[in-house]
């Protein structure tokens, strides 16, 4: 998966010619012993390819925080929703 967001980088940095933010949305924690990557790193005969990128893991933010920004619609469906009852419980009490 690093190695396919480099390149998607490398060809939106083409096409469009501006800065380019590569970030990554990791919906579930991952298997013990399985480290997340945010990075990409290769080196070939003394040429350094390297790519960091933003991990956001949605296990780790707050939804009743995450809802009470005002956030795009479309980014509603990515805020874990195993934490958000509590947000909407509250919200229906003070309305």
């Amino acid at each position: 998966m690093p190695a396919r967001l480099q390149n998607y980088a490398a060809m939106a940095r083409q096409k469009f010619d501006l800065p380019i933010v590569p970030i990554v949305i990791y919906l579930t924690p991952p298997p013990a012993g399985i480290e997340l990557a945010s990075a990409y790193h290769s080196e070939f005969m003394g040429l350094v390819t390297h790519q960091d990128f933003k991990a956001i893991k949605l296990w780790e933010i707050n939804a009743v925080e995450a809802l009470a920004m005002d956030l795009p619609v479309g980014i509603l469906p990515y805020v874990p929703s195993y934490s958000a009852t509590a947000f909407w419980a509250n919200s229906a009490r003070t309305t």
